[in-house]
């Protein structure tokens, strides 16, 4: 049993109940489904098969604005009962579970389907979002060979769906692997789904500076998923070579596991990133792309209606997730671990947007300077408006302990570049220094965040070993932005 970090919720797990047998059905695309078996007015049994995996991690959120939204728990494999457990105490309201089958090379980690139900429980049958390929007419199977030309000979010989609602779905063997000895580019497709269906692709390039080089890299795609696919990178973290949680600074910064360049609602899901030499997953204006590869005289793009979600980054040098601007970001129910520069780095250069951001349900540990940081304001140009931070939980303050977990406005030098209506709440922080910081910031909020204060590590105050961070919520130049509700523990 473990404890978990949220304020008055405690899981147990029920043991020696009898192991499920693995069915065959849950296999298919390569992903185990979680199930609802039970309840009462203040717990939920679950169930899965057992995959294969090491250790299962379940989460667990509650809808509506509360202290509670989010909480998780571990089940190595090995445990009698670890795929039977029942969660206790949970308060009357709407939940929603999932779960995260953890394998021992990092690499094949995905996750389950999501259920919803309500507590108390009373037998209904609850929502299920399913995270495999549902039937399709246009489905297109293909079976290249491991050769990154084979395989971007293969898309493209898939046509594009006649809609967004009906998309052509381009299917990979199941858990098949890869060697790249080059990117993959994916060149203004439209309606169509990429599933790897749990395929690993892995990066074989050198580890070469300011290559612009990700495993699968999509320019102006329109209504395009990519999912269920692996991607391995080149970092190698050897202290010998790097030394610890040293900052990659321009180091192979645009060598992702899933980048894309330009777009139009463009969703990213259900996969892994590990040890990429750059961000695990990213999102930039198109120019980066068509100005280094053609085609010459593109008009430029950023981003629109993207989603990042359900996704895993491990052991990365930059950061998690990437996108450096847009219109309509969505970064939600994500795992960030190792991240040797920082978990989401929303950065943008000075004509473009970020504007209707939410940043939401995501767990952050083990990262470098801060879990999510905006550093660059509105421009006449690029306009920053409308950014949500809620329901996250930042287990581990940031290794540089003086920086926030979360950073809006650090990089600002020209008081002029604002940002209007920037909220965050319902987070769950671990922090030495300050948990959250706005700078220049017009009109917003901080709310109903627990944050858990940790003692220094240095035998000094906050003050003394920071020079600043002695406050919590940090404020500077920021006008109209209410802080309230929130809680303190240590």
């Amino acid at each position: 049993m473990k404890r978990v970090r949220v304020a008055a919720i405690v899981l147990f797990v029920l043991l020696g109940l009898t192991a499920l047998q693995p069915s065959g059905a849950d296999h298919v695309d390569g992903a185990t489904t979680i199930r609802v078996t039970g309840g009462t007015d203040s717990t939920i049994s679950l169930a899965w098969e057992h995959n294969g995996a090491v250790r299962y991690d379940v989460y667990a959120f509650k809808h509506g604005a509360s202290s509670d939204f989010f909480l998780y728990a571990y089940y190595p494999a090995s445990d009698p009962g670890s795929n039977t457990p029942t969660l206790y105490s949970l308060t009357p309201a709407t939940w929603s579970f999932k779960l995260l089958s953890d394998y021992a090379d990092d690499a094949h980690d995905h996750w389950s389907n999501t259920v919803t139900v309500d507590v108390p429980y009373t037998g209904g049958t609850p929502t299920t979002t399913t995270t495999t390929t549902p039937p399709s007419p246009n489905a297109c199977d293909i079976n290249p060979a491991n050769d990154y030309a084979a395989i971007e000979a293969a898309i493209a010989s898939c046509p594009d769906g006649p809609s967004a609602e009906n998309r052509t779905v381009i299917r990979f063997p199941v858990n098949a692997t890869y060697s790249l000895a080059d990117k993959v580019d994916i060149v203004k497709r439209q309606n169509i789904v990429i599933d790897g269906r749990s395929s690993t692709f892995t990066a074989t390039w050198p580890q070469t500076p300011d290559s612009l080089r990700s495993n699968f890299m999509l320019f102006k795609a329109r209504n395009t998923t990519v999912r269920n696919v692996n991607m391995v990178g080149t970092f190698n973290p050897d202290p010998a070579i790097y030394p610890k949680r040293q900052i990659m600074s321009h180091y192979c910064e645009a060598q992702a596991g899933v980048v894309f360049y330009g777009g139009v609602n463009v969703t990213v899901e259900d996969s892994s990133a590990y040890r990429t030499c750059g961000d695990g997953f990213g999102g930039h204006r198109s120019e980066i792309y068509s100005d280094n590869y053609g085609p010459v005289g593109e008009a430029k793009e950023v981003p629109t209606n993207i989603t990042f979600q359900r996704l895993r980054s491990k052991t990365v040098a930059r950061m998690c997730w990437g996108p450096t601007s847009g219109v309509g970001i969505m970064v939600v129910d994500n795992d960030c671990e190792d991240a040797w520069y920082g978990g989401i780095d929303i950065e943008k250069d000075a004509y473009e947007p970020v504007k209707d951001v939410e940043i939401a349900r995501n767990r952050f540990r083990h990262f470098n300077i801060y879990g999510v940081m905006i550093p660059v304001g509105s421009t006449p140009e690029g306009p920053n408006d409308n950014i949500r931070v809620y329901d996250n939980v930042f287990e581990t303050p940031p290794d540089n302990k003086c920086y926030p977990s979360v950073w809006i406005g650090s990089a600002q030098y020209d008081r002029s570049m604002r940002f209007t209506n920037v909220h965050t709440y319902g987070n769950t922080i671990y922090a030495i220094g300050a948990a959250v910081a706005y700078n220049y910031v017009d009109g917003g909020s901080i709310h109903h965040n627990t944050v858990h204060r940790l003692p220094t590590t240095g035998g000094g105050t906050v003050l003394q070993e920071c020079g600043w961070g002695a406050e919590i919520f940090v404020l500077n130049d920021s006008t109209n932005v209410a802080v309230y509700d929130n809680t303190v523990v240590g």
